[in-house]
C-alpha cells in the first residue's frame, strides 16, 4: 500500500512535466500572460454584468503566483493547481476534466453546480485562450511552469557593465569576477541541480545605451540581472524590470534616491540616505540648532538636489543656508557670509580638501560633515579608532557607504578594487536569495527570499539587510575625527 501511495505521488508530479513537453512554449506563455494579467483577453471579463479591466481581474491577484490560493477580506480564493482542482475538496468531488474546469471559468459555476461568488468574474474565452489557460493551469505550481531564464538545469543571469568608454577596465574586471564566482558555485553543484550562466551586455557610458543593454538582456530571456554598473536612470531601470518581471539584484553604483521597489535593489545606500544619516549624526552632536547649518554643494543637478534634501532635514536649526560653490573664491565667500555651527560639504575631493583645511583654521564652526562617495575618504581618516569620549567640541564627520570601508585600512582603494569587493558580495547575496527561494523559482519568490536577508553576512564585516521597505543591503557608517584630526570613532 505504501508503495502504491508513493507511486501515485510521483505520478502526480510527473504528469504536468510530460504535458509540458507536448504543449508548445508559445501556448504556455500565452496562458501565463493571461493568468498573470500581462495580456488582455479578447473579451473583457464580466463581474456582476460589468466589464472589468483584464489586469484587475487577473487570476494571480486572488489565486497567487503559483496557484496556491489566498484568503482575503473573508473570501477564500481556492488553489488552482491542477492536482488540487481534480481532487475532492470540502466533501465535494473534484472537477472531472478540462471541460468542467473551463466551464467553471467561463460560466462562474463550480463543483456540484455551485455558483462561484464575487469577486470571481466570468470569462468569455476564445478557443486559443481556453487552450492556453488550461495548459498553463496544468503546469502551475510545478517545475514545468515557464519562467524566463529558468530551465530544469540552468538559471540564466545577466549584467550590464561599461565594457567600452572610460570605465571599460572597471567593467571588464567586474565581468571577470562575476564569471569566476559563478564558476565556483557551479563547480560545487550549482543550486538545486541548476548551473548559473551569465550574459554580459555593454552599457557604455550613456544612460540610453545602458538602458538599451538591460532591455536587450531581458528580451533574451534572463531570469535576473546581478551586479550591474551602468549610467541608466534608476527610474527607467525599475520600470523596465517591472515590465519584464526581471529583478535587478545587488546593483552596483550609488543612486541619488532610495529605490522604491524590490525589483531594483542596490548594495549601497543612496546618496539621500547617506546624507540623512550624516545629518542626524551631526545634529545629535553639534551645536547646529543654535548656530545654524551651512550646506555647500558643487554646481551639478544631483548635488543641488542633495543639498536641498539636506536643508529640509535641517529644519530644526536656527538657520539653514545653501550655497553653490564652483571654486575656492566662492567657497571663501560662503564661509565668510554664513558663520554656521555646522558645515556640510557636498563637494568633489579637491574642493572638499580645501574646505577641510579652512574649517580647521576657523573658530566659529564646530562640526564638518562630508560623504566619502562624493568627497573622498582622506588617508588620515583610516586607522585605529579612539574611544568616543575623546571626541572634543569640534568634529569632522565622514559618512561611509559601507562599514567595511572604514575598517579596511586602505583609504587609497582604487575604484576597481572597490567595485570588485562589492561584486563578490553581489554574487554571494544572489546565491543566498536563490537558495532561500527554492527549486520552484520565479521573480516574486526571489524577491521574497531577498527580503528575508536580515543582518546576513556574506563575508566578515559585511552585514546586509533587505526588507519590504529597505532595498539596499549595506548600512551607512561614520568616521568621527576629533580636535587632533585623528580617527575618533566608527559607527555602523
Amino acid at each position: 500500500m505504501r508503495r502504491l501511495v508513493a507511486l501515485l505521488i510521483v505520478l502526480t508530479w510527473i504528469a504536468p512535466s510530460c504535458l509540458a513537453a507536448e504543449v508548445d512554449n508559445e501556448t504556455l506563455s500565452l496562458g501565463r500572460d493571461l493568468y498573470e494579467g500581462a495580456r488582455a483577453y479578447a473579451t473583457a471579463p464580466q463581474l456582476v454584468g460589468v466589464s472589468m479591466p483584464a489586469t484587475s481581474m487577473a487570476c494571480v491577484n486572488c489565486h497567487g503566483v503559483r496557484g496556491e490560493g489566498k484568503r482575503e477580506a473573508d473570501v477564500d480564493a481556492p488553489p488552482l493547481q491542477w492536482h488540487r482542482l481534480t481532487a475532492a475538496r470540502d466533501g465535494q468531488p473534484g472537477f472531472a476534466d478540462e471541460a468542467a474546469i473551463a466551464h467553471a471559468i467561463e460560466s462562474g459555476v463550480g463543483r456540484q453546480v455551485r455558483v462561484l461568488r464575487a469577486p470571481m468574474p466570468q470569462f468569455a474565452l476564445t478557443d486559443q485562450e481556453r487552450t492556453a489557460l488550461l495548459a498553463y493551469l496544468r503546469v502551475l505550481g510545478t517545475d514545468s511552469r515557464p519562467v524566463a531564464g529558468v530551465t530544469p538545469d540552468r538559471i540564466a543571469l545577466g549584467s550590464v557593465l561599461p565594457l567600452s568608454g572610460p570605465r571599460a577596465s572597471v567593467g571588464r574586471a567586474i565581468e571577470q569576477t562575476l564569471q569566476t564566482r559563478l564558476a565556483e558555485l557551479n563547480q560545487r553543484g550549482g543550486l538545486f541541480g541548476r548551473q548559473l550562466t551569465l550574459r554580459v551586455a555593454d552599457g557604455g557610458n550613456e544612460a540610453g545605451s545602458a538602458l538599451a543593454a538591460a532591455r536587450g538582456l531581458m528580451n533574451e530571456g534572463v531570469f535576473a540581472l546581478v551586479a550591474s554598473l551602468s549610467s541608466a536612470r534608476p527610474g527607467d531601470l525599475l520600470a523596465l524590470a517591472q515590465d519584464h518581471a526581471v529583478p535587478l539584484v545587488s546593483t552596483l553604483g550609488v543612486p541619488l534616491e532610495n529605490s522604491p521597489d524590490a525589483y531594483l535593489t542596490y548594495l549601497l545606500p543612496s546618496l539621500a540616505s547617506q546624507t540623512e544619516h550624516l545629518l542626524d549624526a551631526l545634529l545629535a552632536h553639534c551645536d547646529s540648532r543654535a548656530r545654524g547649518v551651512l550646506v555647500l554643494h558643487a554646481p551639478t543637478p544631483a548635488l543641488r538636489q542633495l543639498a536641498r534634501h539636506a536643508a529640509e532635514g535641517s529644519s530644526g536649526a536656527r538657520a539653514v543656508w545653501v550655497e553653490s560653490v564652483a571654486d575656492e573664491a566662492q567657497l571663501n565667500a560662503a564661509l565668510r557670509a554664513h558663520p554656521a555651527g555646522t558645515v556640510i560639504g557636498l563637494l568633489p575631493p579637491a574642493q572638499a580638501a580645501a574646505l577641510r583645511k579652512k574649517w580647521r583654521k576657523a573658530s566659529d564652526s564646530s562640526c564638518l560633515g562630508t560623504l566619502a562617495v562624493v568627497s573622498g575618504n582622506p588617508a588620515h581618516s583610516v586607522g585605529e579608532a579612539l574611544p568616543s569620549a575623546q571626541i572634543g567640541s569640534r568634529v569632522d564627520l565622514i559618512a561611509l557607504p559601507m562599514p567595511a570601508l572604514a575598517q579596511s585600512g586602505n583609504a587609497a582603494m582604487s575604484e576597481a578594487q572597490f567595485w570588485l569587493r562589492l561584486t563578490d558580495l553581489a554574487v554571494l547575496t544572489l546565491a543566498e536569495a536563490l537558495a532561500r527561494a527554492g527549486r520552484d523559482l520565479d521573480a516574486p519568490s526571489l524577491i521574497q527570499a531577498l527580503g528575508t536577508l536580515r543582518a546576513y553576512e556574506p563575508a566578515p564585516g559585511f552585514a546586509l539587510t533587505f526588507s519590504a521597505q529597505q532595498h539596499h543591503g549595506l548600512s551607512v557608517a561614520y568616521l568621527w575625527r576629533g580636535d587632533d584630526h585623528e580617527p575618533a570613532n566608527s559607527s555602523p
